[in-house]
């Protein structure tokens, strides 16, 4: 069993955040000991990396609670999640591309700066230098 310290050390995110999703009901089913400590078992703590990582795709904790839900609910809505999570998959391949293209514009910024750096080139979007 694993305290909530111990599983947002494991996550790498922070305390505050796991206990907020607590309180969302995200982690609906949690145990806790007779100090009223958090205790997540390894099958709970695969859930909490899980909801984690559907957050940080965007989706919203409203979304996850009725994946979770859904999850309850048995293998009768196992479609209905395979649906929400290849919908999800499609929406971080598009924020994939979006980064690339930033990232390449990003890139051709630093080449830039690099060459005016070394006097290889001037600053043309400086209005000083026109």
């Amino acid at each position: 069993m694993y305290t909530i310290q111990q599983v947002a050390n494991q996550l790498n995110i922070p305390v505050t955040k796991l206990r907020f999703y607590a309180k969302e009901g995200i982690f609906p089913y949690i145990k806790r000991d007779s100090a009223n400590t958090r205790l997540f078992d390894d099958a709970y703590l695969e859930w909490v990396h899980f909801a984690v990582m559907l957050r940080k795709t965007g989706m919203t904790l409203k979304q996850v609670k009725q994946y979770e839900q859904l999850a309850m609910a048995g293998d009768e809505t196992i479609s209905k999640r395979y649906t929400i999570v290849s919908e999800q998959k499609i929406k971080v391949l598009a924020q994939i591309d979006e980064l690339h293209d930033a990232l390449a514009l990003l890139n051709l910024k630093m080449d830039r700066y690099d060459k005016i750096l070394k006097g290889e080139l001037t600053d043309q979007w400086n209005p000083q230098t026109k």
